[in-house]
């Protein structure tokens, strides 16, 4: 009978852990036939997973970012929360300083309670391919959530949520179009919590973003990255700990040399600054490993969520 059981618990378990990778996978899916086609950043994140992690609140503090922020506030007006969310990709057309994020999420939406919601607040819905949309204020630029079942929403501006459904019904080119993009996001480690591809200053400035620096250190990634054509990402949180991983796609292999001498010239010259001015505060960096193979350079990092925090990344 235990055996039984136990067997009966092992298939169920295997179960779930396809049903996830399944669902992971449609998202991807969608967002690639959904996205626009000159969108050159996508990401893709677990927030089901990640709540799974004993440090998930600060982890949300200190990497959910101001639109992701504007986002969930946003979304609460019409009683969607970020519980409510199993799956998310992101994406945008430009960098997040020149363009406003959009993006497709996955899990389970009270579509009545919505509905009443935005009528208790005299949110009247637009038509978006036949779907309702519910925007949160007046303007062009202003967030606007898309219904497109109890399981699964889309969001952003008028605008792109139309250029979103032009893109999936076939009248607008999509992101699977682009064969290099799709080339990237096959090279990326999709089984990740947290995973992305970035190109062109989209990937400088992700960089920025989430590498841990000191507040009184800017470095101009944009620089350091001009032979870089392209990088993906991976970042897998557990308890405690935080791994990041970069690929970096460089226009030759000559430039994956100088690239890598670069990256690990700022290595050392940053390990020998923390000792000098960080003594007592533990080294995010100091586990960074950097390779290259062809025209790509490698970037590993892994570093307790303590070290990343008191080191003042994001």
């Amino acid at each position: 009978m235990r055996r039984a059981t136990l067997a009966m618990i092992s298939v169920f378990a295997v179960a779930a852990l396809g049903s996830a990778a399944a669902r992971a996978q449609d998202l991807l899916h969608e967002a690639l036939s959904s996205f626009p086609a000159d969108t050159v950043h996508l990401e893709v994140s677990s927030p089901a997973s990640l709540r799974k992690l004993p440090d998930y609140s600060s982890l949300r503090t200190h990497y959910l970012g101001p639109q992701l922020q504007q986002l969930e506030s946003s979304l609460r007006t019409l009683g969607i929360h970020e519980s409510d969310i199993d799956t998310l990709a992101l994406g945008w057309t430009q960098t997040k300083r020149n363009s406003a994020m959009f993006g497709i999420a996955v899990g389970n939406f009270d579509t009545a309670a919505i509905e009443k919601s935005a009528q208790q607040r005299a949110i009247a819905p637009d038509k978006v391919a036949g779907y309702p949309a519910y925007c949160l204020g007046a303007g062009l630029e202003t967030e606007c959530a898309l219904l497109l079942s109890d399981t699964e929403g889309a969001f952003g501006t008028l605008a792109t949520l139309n250029r979103m459904m032009d893109a999936k019904n076939g009248s607008a080119p999509n992101l699977a179009s682009d064969e290099h993009f799709t080339s990237l996001v096959h090279k990326a480690n999709t089984e990740a919590a947290i995973w992305g591809v970035a190109k062109g200053a989209a990937a400088s400035e992700w960089l920025g973003t989430w590498m841990p620096s000191r507040q009184d250190v800017t470095l101009d990634w944009s620089q350091v990255l001009s032979s870089v054509n392209a990088i993906t990402y991976s970042i897998v949180p557990s308890s405690g700990d935080v791994k990041l991983a970069i690929r970096f796609m460089c226009a030759s292999s000559n430039d994956a040399t100088s690239l890598r001498q670069v990256l690990t010239g700022l290595k050392l010259a940053q390990q020998i600054a923390w000792q000098d001015q960080s003594p007592k505060i533990p080294n995010p960096f100091a586990a960074t490993e950097i390779s290259a193979d062809g025209s790509d350079v490698k970037l590993s990092l892994k570093s307790s969520f303590q070290a990343l925090t008191a080191a003042g990344a994001p």
